[in-house]
């Protein structure tokens, strides 16, 4: 509980959890990727992450891996090489347009961006660009939080709460109005 609780209080520098961003966003897709069974390329299965980070992430990615909502409303969104950021852009905003941010979130959003990527896992220069949009959006959008938080360590206590489970609930929940919101704006179009 101490460590918890001197973990919430070290507030990191918004440089420094940018330094560790992209590993930490590349490892989350190429976990999930691998878990599916797809072939990574090398580049992408040798990044270094925290231990304790990349086990929080495993888990919390075996969560919403395991949210048959979640994951059938992301299966209705086509996206093509054309509608790739629009896409990603439409549905990142919409996780976070009440404001709130919370570790969840942000796992949802690193989730999104693996489901992306496992749309076009075949196609390598398509997988990093949507590593760097996911980067660019926490880098404009998430930095000051997490940073805040004490980086991207502090996840652990995100993971390891009896909160999660109701946290990912809620996540899930704002996840599928967002999206259904998207559909339908898609549909209109």
């Amino acid at each position: 509980m101490a460590s918890q609780q001197i973990l919430r209080q070290r507030q990191m520098s918004t440089d420094e959890v940018m330094q560790d961003t992209p590993d930490i966003v590349t490892f989350f897709i190429a976990n999930r990727a691998e878990a599916q069974g797809h072939i990574v390329p090398e580049e992408m299965r040798t990044v270094e992450v925290n231990g304790e980070v990349a086990s929080c992430l495993r888990q919390v990615g075996d969560d919403l891996e395991n949210n048959y909502n979640l994951n059938n409303l992301i299966s209705q969104i086509k996206v093509t090489p054309q509608t790739a950021f629009a896409t990603f852009a439409n549905v990142a905003n919409q996780i976070f347009c009440d404001g709130v941010y919370n570790w969840g979130r942000i796992v949802t959003l690193l989730y999104f961006g693996f489901k992306l990527a496992s749309s076009v896992m075949s196609q390598v220069p398509l997988i990093k660009l949507v590593v760097d949009w996911v980067v660019r959006f926490v880098k404009e959008r998430l930095i000051g939080w997490i940073a805040q938080q004490g980086g991207w360590r502090a996840i652990k206590e995100y993971a390891m709460s009896t909160a999660r489970q109701a946290s990912s609930m809620q996540v899930a929940g704002v996840v599928v109005v967002g999206f259904g919101l998207f559909l339908y704006y898609i549909g209109r179009s």
